[in-house]
């Protein structure tokens, strides 16, 4: 019987690990580098998806933490010929006035599983790891609210996946995105995620069967001030230096303990002011 019942496990992990090769094999990684970027405004002459940390661009960061755990299928989605890179597929989308339509234009490279990583993001490993083990379940991956790690102060989405059966469903609900955003809509991926969850355009709240956080030093940069308020605690991150490394942890959580403090002092006076 013992004999019997560790074959038939056996059986299972073979069944699960077959499924798990095959998943991965028709796995495509679409990262999307077609936004007009207007808040840039191509701050320091280069795209920002070409912003140098630690040696290496974010784009060639992003490429090479997802070639570390297999070697994927990755395309670079843009009409812009300075991110075509020898080790990506390149596509230019045949709209993309809004990112949830270069989303839509997408669709010929989606596979059996597809993930959709926004170009301009600094990914951790950590974050990159949570991304690609996701299931086969449509997911979004953000931050609501302000980050602990960097200046920000508000919610981000850094990427996205979802499997072939959930095709009809993303089309539908983004196309309706993309109607709204032609009638003053944002057309942005909260809208296509509040679509999706079953919320109204203006509702932000979190729907845990689809939304996964991450919450660390991944970000994304929008502005040149965004850019100049952080790069240096990323160049202490990526540093080789374990010294910069610990810096850049304790400063961050420092400056976290400060924010507390000082939030919590504001609410007692101002809980001290309504009882006098």
């Amino acid at each position: 019987m013992a004999i019997s019942l560790r074959y038939g496990f056996s059986l299972v992990a073979g069944i699960r690990n077959i499924k798990r090769v095959v998943i991965l094999s028709k796995t495509s990684i679409i990262i999307l580098c077609a936004g007009e970027a207007e808040r840039w405004n191509n701050y320091l002459g280069i795209p920002k998806q070409l912003i140098t940390i630690g040696g290496e661009t974010l784009l060639e960061r992003t490429v090479r933490l997802c070639r570390a755990k297999n070697n994927y299928d990755i395309h670079i989605v843009s009409n812009n010929d300075l991110l075509r890179t020898e080790t990506c597929n390149y596509f230019e989308p045949s709209k993309h006035q809004w990112i949830v339509e270069t989303l839509l234009s997408t669709q010929s490279l989606w596979n059996e599983k597809t993930i959709i990583l926004l170009g301009d993001v600094f990914f951790t490993q950590k974050a990159i790891h949570t991304i690609l083990k996701s299931d086969e379940n449509f997911h979004f991956y953000g931050r609501f609210g302000a980050s602990k790690y960097t200046s920000t102060t508000w919610g981000e989405i850094f990427a996205l996946s979802f499997s072939r059966y959930e095709w009809p469903n993303l089309i539908t609900n983004a196309q309706q995105v993309c109607l709204q955003a032609k009638s003053g809509g944002r057309g942005k991926l909260w809208e296509l995620y509040r679509s999706l969850a079953g919320f109204l355009p203006e509702e932000h709240k979190v729907e845990n069967n689809i939304f996964i956080s991450i919450h660390d030093f991944t970000d994304d940069f929008d502005s040149p001030i965004e850019y100049k308020a952080n790069i240096r605690r990323y160049e202490y991150l990526t540093s080789k230096s374990r010294y910069k490394n610990l810096l850049v942890l304790l400063w961050v959580n420092y400056v976290y303990s400060i924010r507390i403090v000082k939030s919590g002092f504001r609410l007692f006076m101002r809980c001290f002011a309504d009882k006098s």
